[in-house]
């Protein structure tokens, strides 16, 4: 996965990552249970408040998981 570097819409290069949750199981507000809640990273532009990209946790989960594997395979070499 390659991180967009600029906003499709307006072009701006100010982007921030938030962390949000999303409902997953179609129940309403009020009554989700925890299985039905997935935790959300979205990238957003500063500029316009376009929405760049959207990343499930578990893939961030992932993607760290690989990094530490190869700072850990890199420090023991």
């Amino acid at each position: 996965m390659t991180t967009p570097n600029k906003c499709k819409e307006c072009g701006s290069k100010r982007l921030t990552w938030s962390a949000s949750v999303e409902n997953t199981g179609g129940c309403e507000d009020g009554r989700i249970r925890l299985h039905e809640v997935s935790g959300i990273f979205t990238l957003g532009c500063d500029e316009c408040s376009e929405t760049v990209a959207v990343v499930n946790a578990d893939d961030i989960a992932n993607f760290i998981n690989n990094i530490k594997n190869v700072v850990e395979k890199v420090g023991s070499e």
